[in-house]
């Protein structure tokens, strides 16, 4: 009884082992699309991954360039403004220069004045006048209208000569 029993059931089992069989080709091939999709998407993430990273180092690539530009436009900036100051100060120190100089000029023409007039002085004092009583005063006895030198009259120099 058992052997026909057996033999009665050997079908079922192949049939139940063949329907096992495909649910495990089934469950296999599924898994093995499982994994694929998921390594698919993990490739995926880490492609988009890497690309987010560069995006990000071009930004900041773009950014460091922005400081680097900004940072020589203010160096020029600051380079100008410190020729411009330098300008400045040597036109200043010029201009103190030629007043200085104006001054020594001046205080020279003074000193030489006053030794002339010191001189003048020295000169009038030292000269011995002789006097002496006439009866009669002098008369004029010709008189000529000077001709002054062109440069003269430019410098607005005139004066009275007494002979």
């Amino acid at each position: 009884m058992k052997s026909v029993e057996q033999e009665q059931q050997k079908p079922r089992f192949k049939w139940l082992a063949v329907v096992l069989g495909v649910a495990a080709v089934f469950l296999v091939g599924g898994i093995v699309s499982v994994v694929e999709h998921a390594e698919q998407q993990r490739q995926h993430a880490a492609a988009m991954d890497r690309q987010r990273q560069e995006q990000v180092a071009l930004e900041d690539q773009r950014r460091e360039q922005a400081a680097l530009e900004k940072q020589r436009q203010e160096q020029a900036e600051l380079e100008k403004q410190r020729q411009e100051q330098a300008a400045l100060a040597l036109e200043k120190q010029r201009q103190e220069q030629v007043a200085l100089e104006k001054q020594r000029r001046e205080e020279a023409a003074l000193e030489k004045q006053r030794q002339e007039q010191a001189e003048l002085e020295k000169q009038q004092r030292e000269q011995i006048v002789e006097l002496w009583k006439v009866d009669k005063a002098p008369a004029i006895t010709k008189t000529v209208n000077p001709k002054y030198p062109a440069t003269a009259q430019k410098a607005n120099i005139t004066g009275k000569v007494f002979v």
